[in-house]
């Protein structure tokens, strides 16, 4: 899982440097996991929001799946 230093719930009040290192780390994520898995694919998601039943809602994260 990707998670940016500073808090932020959703994608429209994070900050563009926020974005970048949020983005940089699941590019490094996802290189570690075809590397580590061997993974044919990846699965990204993202949750916001207690309706959709994060347990995190007050802090963006992204999930790295290997496939």
């Amino acid at each position: 899982m990707a998670v940016p230093n500073r808090h932020c719930a959703t994608l429209e009040e994070c900050p563009s440097e926020v974005l970048g290192e949020l983005t940089a780390l699941t590019s490094r994520l996802e290189a570690s996991r075809r590397r580590l898995y061997r993974a044919a694919g990846i699965n990204f998601g993202m949750n916001m929001g207690e309706a959709t039943g994060t347990d995190v809602a007050s802090q963006i994260h992204m999930h790295v799946l290997p496939r």
